[in-house]
């Protein structure tokens, strides 16, 4: 009996085969022909959520010294408690949106919970920004630590199922690259 071949329209390819095809400008995925540009720019735009979280973990260091220069009537006074607070609340916050952050994802997707991130980052600095007592400042902090949870969380994720086999280390790295430019950032513009 003859052994009858069934024709496909992809191509055959293992894990040693090249994912670029002839011009070597395009990937070849089933069938289908995908820029590089395509996922560059996809990657790229999720990881400006790991450099927020940069900024966000680099925020209480220019954040706590500008409180306590402050002199105008209605400052928010922090002392050295207050600014341990200041510091490690973001961490609390985490763990919250950590536990959090993985249902959502599962339930709404990588991408719209990429989106929903903004969310907390938003709210907690504005929170921060127009905090009239230390309490504001605080309950801010939290709130942008779920925010740091959800990007920390999806960014990684979203990159690592986006990328072909060829990129995805090298846009995996991209997440921590990302989360020290963003603390360089913040660093940066609060210069003294």
């Amino acid at each position: 009996m003859a052994e009858r071949r069934i024709s496909s329209k992809y191509p055959e390819t293992d894990e040693n085969s090249p994912l670029l095809n002839s011009d070597q400008n395009s990937i070849e995925v089933h069938g289908q022909r995908e820029r590089h540009s395509v996922l560059f720019i996809s990657a790229a735009i999720m990881l400006c959520g790991a450099i927020c979280t940069g900024i966000m973990l680099g925020l209480s260091s220019p954040l706590i010294p500008s409180m306590q220069k402050d002199t105008r009537p209605n400052a928010v006074p922090v002392g050295k408690d207050e600014a341990s607070w200041i510091g490690s609340l973001v961490t609390l916050g985490g763990v919250v949106g950590g536990l959090v952050a993985g249902l959502v994802m599962q339930s709404v997707g990588r991408k719209f919970t990429a989106i929903l991130s903004a969310i907390p980052y938003v709210g907690g600095l504005l929170l921060i920004s127009y905090a009239c007592n230390i309490w504001m400042v605080y309950i801010g902090r939290v709130i942008t630590g779920i925010g740091v949870a959800f990007t920390s969380l999806v960014v990684p994720t979203y990159v690592g199922e986006i990328s072909t086999q060829r990129f995805r280390g090298l846009l995996g790295a991209g997440n921590q690259l990302s989360i020290v430019i963003g603390i360089f950032i913040i660093y940066a513009i609060v210069v003294p």
